[in-house]
């Protein structure tokens, strides 16, 4: 999150590098355990951490994954991940999101993978796996125009959809 908070802050966002690796980190900053994205700002994984040029890495081979399973004080988060516009998330895994058991309905019961909430990010080469929601299991999109290419969704658990997209 820091990272993703220092390109926000720069003049026309900016890029964040992730190395391969299980990034399952307390993420006490808001109480759903999400991984904030910001406008602007692009989130890339895949790479081993000596590369120069975003097209050295290699997203395939070097799994990059938000495990939101023990996010939220050693809870699954809500949402793994929160979208943001104008934004890209390219060549990771987002996974252990869980909120089927939040006992309120407002957007803390859906979307356990990614939440895009009047926003409309675009979504490449990512997994979504492992996720557990009431709504949108994997992914739920609410007045959203997001963008998915190139993505896998297995394994992600929902009472109703596992992917859910509501327009009004």
């Amino acid at each position: 999150q820091p990272a993703i908070e220092a390109a926000a802050a720069a003049p026309g966002g900016g890029e964040v590098w992730v190395a391969e690796g299980n990034y399952g980190e307390a993420r006490l900053g808001n109480t759903n355990g999400a991984l904030m994205l910001r406008d602007g700002v692009d989130l890339y994984g895949g790479f081993a951490g000596s590369e120069d040029h975003r097209d050295q890495r290699d997203w395939a081979f070097r799994r990059t994954v938000i495990d939101g399973s023990t996010a939220r004080a050693g809870q699954p988060a809500y949402q793994t991940i929160w979208g943001a516009n104008n934004c890209r998330v390219d060549g990771l895994t987002i996974s252990g999101g869980d909120s089927s058991s939040y006992p309120i309905y407002d957007n803390t019961k859906v979307a356990a993978g990614i939440l895009n909430d009047l926003v409309s990010p675009t979504v490449v080469h990512c997994i979504f796996e492992n996720n557990t929601a009431y709504w949108g299991a994997a992914v739920y999109n609410y007045e959203s125009s997001a963008q998915f290419i190139d993505c896998v969704f297995r394994q992600n658990t929902a009472t109703f959809y596992a992917i859910q997209n509501n327009f009004s």
